[in-house]
C-alpha cells in the first residue's frame, strides 16, 4: 500500500510540474501574440488594404522626420520643439496640437498609399516585381541600421525606439513594401503625363503670374515712423501721455502718413522721381543698413510667390504698363505702399540638370532631438562619401548614381538615383544654388560638390545646363497638377475621398 501511495504521489507531482511547464508556455505564447498584436493588430482598412499599427507608426514617423528635415530652419517660427511631447504643443496655424496634425497627414499619406497600391494591383499593363520591391526593402534597411548604428544600437532596437515600443524591422517590411509600391507607380502615373510642348506652354500663359518676373520701384510709408512723433507732440502740447488714447495717436499719424503718400504719388512724373522721394523719406535707421548711396525703391526681377502679397497682385495684373502707379494702404500694418510699375518679363535663367545624394539631419535619439553630435556625425559621412566619389579614377555619372542609390536618403528622388532634371535656381536651397548657378553657370559635367545646408548635406554630380526656368517650372507644376487630377480620380473610384 505504501509503494502505491508513494507512486500515485509522484505521478500527480509529474503532472503538476508538465501542467506549470504548460500553462507557462501558454503564457509565454499568450504574452506573445499580445506583443504581436498591440504592433501587428489592425489599424485601418483602405481601398480592401489593411494597415497595422506599425503601418501606421512608419508613415507617420517617417513624415515627422522629413518634416523636421525640411522645414529646420525654421522650426522655431513655427514654435514646434522636437524634443517635446507633440501632444503638447499647439500648431501656429491649425489652432489644433501638432501630434493631430502629423498623425492627419500620416493618414493622408495612408489614403495615397492606398489609392496607388489598389491602381497598381488592377494596372494590366504596369506591376512593380518582387524584384524591385526585394531591393527597395534591402535599400530602406540598409539606411535604417546607418542610423542604428549611429545611436549604438541594433537595428530591431532602433525601431523599436523610433517607430513603435516592440518592434522589430520583420515588423516593418509590410509598411516598406506597401510604399515602395506606391512610390513605383506613383512614378508610373508621373510618367504618364503628355508634356508636349503645346501642353506646357498653354499651361504657362494660363498661369503666367507664378512664373513671369516683375521690376518696380516702390516706397513703403509707415504709419508707425510717425507715432513717435504724433505722441511727442501730444506730450508738449500738455497731454497726458496715460490718459491719451493710442486710437488717437494712431488716427493722427495715420492721417499724416497718408498725406505724404498721397503727395508722392501726386508729384511723382517718372521712375527717378520715386528713386528721389524714397532717399528723401529714407529713415537713418534704413540709411545706417543699406547705405546712403543705395537705390531704396528698386526691386527687379521678383517672382510672384516673392512679392509683399499686399500689392503682388496689382503688380502681376495683365494689364500691367510701365508708369502704372497706385497706392495701397494695408489695414494690417497700416502701411502705405506706393508702387511704381516698371517691366514684366519670363525668367529666362538656364536651369541644371544633375543628380543628388542628400543627408538629412536626425536624431540619434527621438526624445533627444537633433544634436551638434547627430550633425557632425552627418557631416562626417557625406564627407567620406564624398572622398570615396572623388577618388574615382574614372568618375561617371552611372558611378554616381551607384552611390545615390545606396545612400541618398531624399523622399523625392530615392527611386530615380538622385536625378534632379531642368531645375531652377528658385526651386533649391540657397547653397545648391550657388553652387551650380555661380560664376556665370561655368559648371561642366562632372563636376561633384559638397555643400552643407540647415537641413543635410548635399553631394551633387552636375550634368548639364538646360531650358529656361520658365519653361522647367511651367512643366514642373503641370505634370504635378496632373498627377494630382489622376490621383483624385482613383481616391474618387475606391471612394477615399472623404477620409482626407
Amino acid at each position: 500500500m505504501f509503494v502505491l501511495k508513494t507512486s500515485r504521489n509522484n505521478t500527480l507531482i509529474t503532472i503538476l510540474i508538465a501542467l506549470f511547464f504548460l500553462l507557462s508556455i501558454i503564457g509565454l505564447f499568450y504574452n506573445q501574440y499580445k506583443t504581436y498584436k498591440s504592433i501587428n493588430g489592425k489599424y485601418k482598412e483602405i481601398a480592401g488594404i489593411t494597415y497595422s499599427k506599425i503601418d501606421f507608426q512608419y508613415f507617420y514617423q517617417n513624415y515627422v522626420q522629413n518634416f523636421i528635415q525640411e522645414d529646420y530652419a525654421i522650426l522655431d517660427y513655427l514654435k514646434l520643439q522636437p524634443d517635446v511631447d507633440f501632444s503638447k504643443q499647439t500648431h501656429s496655424d491649425q489652432g489644433d496640437t501638432w501630434e493631430n496634425f502629423f498623425i492627419k497627414q500620416a493618414n493622408n499619406d495612408l489614403v495615397e498609399n492606398a489609392a496607388l497600391c489598389a491602381a497598381e494591383a488592377e494596372n494590366t499593363s504596369f506591376h512593380v516585381s518582387d524584384k524591385e520591391l526585394d531591393a527597395y526593402v534591402e535599400n530602406v534597411k540598409s539606411q535604417l541600421s546607418e542610423k542604428a548604428t549611429a545611436a549604438s544600437c541594433s537595428l530591431d532596437q532602433y525601431v523599436s525606439q523610433v517607430y513603435l515600443d516592440g518592434a522589430g524591422f520583420n515588423d516593418l517590411k509590410s509598411a516598406i513594401i506597401l510604399q515602395g509600391k506606391a512610390m513605383k507607380y506613383k512614378n508610373y502615373l508621373y510618367n504618364q503625363v503628355d508634356l508636349g510642348k503645346t501642353n506646357i506652354c498653354n499651361y504657362y500663359y494660363n498661369n503666367k503670374k507664378n512664373y513671369d518676373l516683375v521690376s518696380y520701384r516702390c516706397i513703403i510709408i509707415s504709419t508707425t515712423d510717425y507715432m513717435n512723433e504724433v505722441s511727442k507732440e501730444f506730450a508738449e502740447n500738455g497731454h497726458d501721455a496715460s490718459n491719451t488714447l493710442e486710437e488717437d495717436i494712431l488716427s493722427e499719424a495715420k492721417e499724416r502718413a497718408g498725406s505724404d503718400a498721397k503727395k508722392i504719388y501726386d508729384e511723382t512724373t517718372s521712375a527717378s522721381d520715386l528713386e528721389q522721394f524714397a532717399h528723401d523719406y529714407a529713415s537713418e535707421n534704413v540709411k545706417k543698413q543699406i547705405g546712403t548711396n543705395a537705390d531704396y525703391s528698386l526691386y527687379s526681377n521678383v517672382l510672384y510667390k516673392d512679392a509683399n502679397s499686399v500689392y503682388r497682385d496689382w503688380l502681376f495684373d495683365n494689364k500691367r504698363e510701365y508708369g502704372n502707379m497706385c497706392i495701397i494702404h494695408d489695414d494690417k500694418s497700416e502701411n502705405y505702399y506706393i508702387l511704381y510699375f516698371l517691366n514684366r518679363q519670363k525668367d529666362t535663367a538656364v536651369t541644371a540638370t544633375y543628380n543628388q545624394i542628400f543627408l538629412g539631419y536626425s536624431p540619434s535619439n527621438s526624445a533627444a532631438g537633433v544634436t551638434e553630435e547627430d550633425r557632425d556625425a552627418v557631416k562626417n559621412k557625406a564627407k567620406s562619401i564624398y572622398d570615396d566619389i572623388k577618388g574615382q579614377k574614372t568618375l561617371s555619372q552611372s558611378i554616381f548614381e551607384s552611390y545615390a542609390e545606396r545612400y541618398n536618403q531624399d523622399y523625392n528622388t530615392k527611386n530615380t538615383n538622385g536625378l534632379k532634371e531642368n531645375i531652377a535656381s528658385s526651386n533649391v536651397s540657397e547653397g545648391v544654388s550657388k553652387w551650380l548657378f555661380s560664376k556665370g553657370n561655368t559648371r561642366k559635367n562632372g563636376d561633384v560638390g559638397l555643400i552643407y545646408e540647415q537641413t543635410g548635406v548635399y553631394i551633387i554630380f552636375f550634368s548639364s545646363y538646360s531650358e529656361d526656368a520658365w519653361y522647367t517650372n511651367a512643366k514642373e507644376d503641370y505634370q504635378t497638377e496632373q498627377y494630382e487630377a489622376m490621383l483624385n480620380d482613383l481616391k474618387n473610384k475606391y471612394g477615399l475621398k472623404e477620409k482626407l
